[in-house]
C-alpha cells in the first residue's frame, strides 16, 4: 500500500493535459481581447480617413455642391461603416480679427437609426459657432475647411461613438460657398 501512494504522487501523466487546458483558455481569451482592440482601432482609422477625405475634397472647390458632400459621405458610409450609424459634418470657417466665423456647415446622417445625437457629437462647429483648437494659429481672413466624422459602433454588449476631425486650409481662390 505504501508503494502505491508513492507511485501515485510521482505520476505526472495528467499534468501536461491540465497545463494545455489552462493555456488554451488563456490564449482564447487573449485572442478575443486582441480582436476587439483591432476592430476598434481599425474603425477609428476609418473614421479619421473619412474626415480627411471630406475635408480634402471640400477644400478644393470654390462652390462646393451640397449634393456632392452628401454623395461622398454616403459613399464613405456604404463602403466603410455600413450598417453603423454615422454623421458627417463639413464646415467652412473664416478667421476674423478676433474670433472665427462660421461661413457654412453641412450635415449628412446615415444609418438605420441615425439621430440628432450623432450630430451633437460635433465638437468644433456645434450650435452654429466655431470653436477652433487653441493650437491652430490662423491669420485674419484665412478660411479653413473642417470635416468631422462621428460613427456609432455597436458590438455585442456595448455602443461606442467614435469621433475624428480634420482641418485643412481652403485651396479655392476665394472662400468656398456651399450651394
Amino acid at each position: 500500500m505504501r508503494r502505491t501512494i508513492k507511485n501515485w504522487l510521482r505520476d505526472r501523466r495528467g499534468a501536461a493535459s491540465i497545463e494545455c487546458a489552462l493555456g488554451t483558455v488563456v490564449m482564447v481569451a487573449a485572442s478575443f481581447i486582441a480582436l476587439e482592440l483591432y476592430r476598434q482601432v481599425n474603425t477609428q482609422v476609418k473614421v479619421t480617413h473619412a474626415a480627411v477625405t471630406l475635408a480634402e475634397y471640400a477644400s478644393q472647390d470654390t462652390d462646393i455642391q451640397a449634393l456632392f458632400v452628401d454623395k461622398l459621405a454616403e459613399f464613405l458610409h456604404t463602403e466603410q461603416f455600413n450598417p453603423a450609424n454615422a454623421a458627417f459634418i463639413v464646415s467652412a470657417v473664416r478667421q476674423d480679427p478676433t474670433t472665427p466665423t462660421l461661413l457654412w456647415t453641412h450635415e449628412a446622417l446615415f444609418g438605420p437609426q441615425a439621430t440628432a445625437r450623432l450630430t451633437s457629437c460635433s465638437r468644433i462647429t456645434q450650435g452654429g459657432v466655431a470653436t477652433l483648437p487653441t493650437a491652430l494659429a490662423l491669420t485674419p481672413g484665412e478660411v479653413v475647411i473642417i470635416a468631422e466624422s462621428c460613427v456609432e459602433q455597436t458590438t455585442a454588449n456595448t455602443t461606442r461613438v467614435l469621433y475624428s476631425y480634420y482641418i485643412t486650409p481652403s485651396r479655392a481662390p476665394s472662400a468656398p460657398n456651399l450651394i
